[in-house]
């Protein structure tokens, strides 16, 4: 199973550690005193390993997820509160919104964002409600013509999993998928902090290599829907740096 109490593991496996974190090598660096302070706990390495999921879910791991916002009423729509990261349909009411762009509309209506009115659109019909959503800027989507009355917004798109804990175990892919790769980005990023080591600097570029490979696999996986222009993931994994 992908626990947290396997990850944290085999992340200490990685990095050829035993025993409890404050115990490891990679958790004892010197000080400007000639003392040693803690600097690599629980905590960090359950940071690291919840960013790698939330990683793994923007480059190649799709998570199709909902929310619905209450009674709402204005133009913009926060998604700050939800774990959406890539809105992809937005619905008022029951009406599915169209998407589009703020490059069209400031084109066709320089004033979108505080319009209100009797809208024409391209077919010659009118509307004084809601017909557009747009991506205003990360976690937040327009509606144009703005919501003028209380309405229930239903937002579909690509979101984040859930924080990995000691009681809520990471699901959002297979297990062992998930434990060939959350640990590999934790000890680098730990591997990192301890670069006087020699023998964790040669691994570094190692494990960069291969959580690439990893998430350059998972993401030629993905539906071809879904790597389209203007879709979640159109853009590959970054490739680490070659080393010199």
């Amino acid at each position: 199973m992908a626990t947290l109490a396997n990850l944290r593991n085999d992340v200490l496996i990685l990095l050829n550690e035993i025993g409890t974190v404050t115990a490891n090598v990679i958790g004892a660096l010197p000080t400007s005193t000639g003392g040693s302070d803690i600097v690599t706990t629980e905590t960090t390495i359950d940071q690291f390993i919840n960013e790698a999921a939330a990683e793994m879910a923007r480059t190649c791991v799709y998570i199709p997820t909902t929310v619905t916002i209450s009674g709402h009423t204005g133009s913009v729509v926060s998604l700050s509160s939800s774990s959406i990261w890539w809105p992809m349909s937005v619905t008022a009411g029951t009406t599915l919104l169209q998407h589009t762009s703020d490059l069209r509309l400031r084109a066709w209506q320089p004033n979108f964002e505080t319009f209100s009115g009797t809208l024409t659109l391209p077919n010659g019909g009118t509307t004084t409600t809601p017909y557009y959503w747009y991506r205003r800027q990360p976690q937040t989507v327009g509606i144009f013509p703005t919501v003028a009355s209380s309405t229930n917004i239903v937002v579909y798109g690509a979101g984040l999993p859930p924080t990995i804990t000691a009681v809520a175990d990471a699901v959002f892919a297979q297990d062992d998928v998930l434990r060939n790769t959350l640990p590999v980005y934790a000890a680098y990023k730990l591997a990192m902090k301890n670069l006087d080591d020699p023998s964790l600097s040669a691994r570094i570029q190692v494990w960069q290599q291969w959580w690439f490979d990893s998430t350059q696999s998972l993401w030629n996986q993905l539906d071809s829907s879904l790597k389209m222009e203007g879709s979640p993931y159109q853009t590959p994994p970054t490739a680490p740096p070659t080393a010199k």
